[in-house]
């Protein structure tokens, strides 16, 4: 996934203005700000592999500091015609 995604030759594009952004500077943002977390509402929340990945990948940034960097590289050098 990359921040800005052009589909249908350039028709449209995806715009995920908080790619780059970790979870826990949002979280600490909302607490300087006074914000409530908002409940995840999705039938599915708490049931997917959202968390196994997210531990994986803590537990990767751990043993290697340059990982969470590698990955954030890689995002900007993705090939479209890969992508389904």
């Amino acid at each position: 996934m990359i921040p800005r995604q052009e589909f249908f030759s350039g028709k449209l594009s995806v715009i995920r203005p908080l790619a780059l952004v970790t979870e826990d500077q949002i979280q600490r943002w909302n607490r300087q700000k006074g914000m409530e977390p908002v409940p995840n509402p999705c039938p599915s929340a708490g049931r997917s592999r959202r968390q196994t990945v997210k531990d994986m990948l803590a537990e990767l940034y751990r043993s290697n500091p340059k990982i969470k960097g590698n990955i954030f590289n890689a995002m900007q050098n993705v090939k479209l015609d890969y992508l389904l």
